[in-house]
């Protein structure tokens, strides 16, 4: 999905601000990605490698990390 003039919007005020160009619209791609629900998943790889289940966001500031 293309940015959308809120995001171009968003993107201009960040250049505003003093970040790059490039900076805002890589941001940028985080939120469209989050947006998107593109981090909803967990592959089970990651278990594996982290020898325990993963922990979402909400478990991790229960527990005060």
């Amino acid at each position: 999905m293309p940015p959308s003039r809120r995001d171009e919007e968003w993107i201009a005020g960040n250049v505003a601000a003093g970040s790059s160009e490039a900076m805002a619209r890589m941001m940028l791609t985080m939120f469209l990605a989050a947006r998107e629900d593109r981090f909803a998943g967990v592959d089970p790889l990651l278990a594996e490698l982290l020898e325990r289940e993963p922990r979402g966001i909400a478990d991790q500031i229960a527990a005060g990390i």
